[in-house]
């Protein structure tokens, strides 16, 4: 494929990535209005759209001049890639995210979704637990819940960080046949897919977006 214009299937695939990121968004913000919290299947569903990255793949794709057919996109190690490589995104920008979001009242996301999970599937549990404590900790005691939470999340991602590696290594060592036939290809698409997600990484850590004012 030549850079100076988008395949059709390229096109078909932006249109349908653009349309189910703008409908996830609408979704995602109606919650946000209502303050209602989804449950966390809903939630991911939701932002596996929401956040971009399917079309950001596409486009990645274009800029590097490839164009992979549907044998390969439909393929059960790079579509469990795909689906690794977003959550990666989802759970990294939710963590650098929660705390201005929380600041600012916007509580969709992943970090108190887990955390008011937890503390409803536990709620006799800290109903006891607050109820035998002084008023004035339990700032302190949600708190420490709050931190343990952050704490899984980042543990989530370091273990999708490993899955990542392991498919690109099983999508590199494979015999199937449609996966050697386009290898040259693929191997640009994994290194792009390597590329992006240390440079989003890179970017989360540096950006002023995240940082509290005030």
């Amino acid at each position: 494929m030549q850079n100076e214009g988008m395949s059709m299937n390229q096109q078909r695939r932006l249109s349908s990535a653009m349309k189910d990121f703008l409908d996830a968004s609408i979704k995602q913000l109606k919650y946000q209005e209502e303050n209602h919290f989804p449950d966390l299947d809903t939630y991911k569903s939701l932002r596996f759209d929401s956040i971009g990255w399917p079309i950001c793949s596409i486009l990645s794709e274009f800029a590097m001049g490839i164009d992979l057919c549907n044998d390969l996109l439909q393929h059960p190690l790079l579509c469990a890639l795909q689906r690794v490589v977003t959550f990666h995104i989802v759970f990294l920008n939710d963590i650098y995210s929660f705390p201005k979001e929380f600041a600012e009242g916007d509580l969709i996301n992943m970090v108190p979704i887990l955390l008011f999970g937890q503390l409803k599937d536990n709620k006799q549990t800290w109903v006891e637990h607050l109820r035998n404590m002084p008023t004035e900790n339990y700032a302190t005691s949600i708190e420490n819940v709050a931190r343990n939470v952050v704490l899984q999340a980042l543990e989530a991602v370091k273990d999708l960080d490993q899955q990542c590696l392991q498919l690109m290594d099983s999508i590199r060592n494979s015999s199937d046949p449609i996966l050697i036939k386009e290898r040259l290809e693929i191997e640009k698409y994994l290194q792009g897919i390597s590329d992006w997600l240390a440079g989003c990484l890179k970017w989360h850590a540096f950006s002023a977006r995240y940082v509290l004012v005030g």
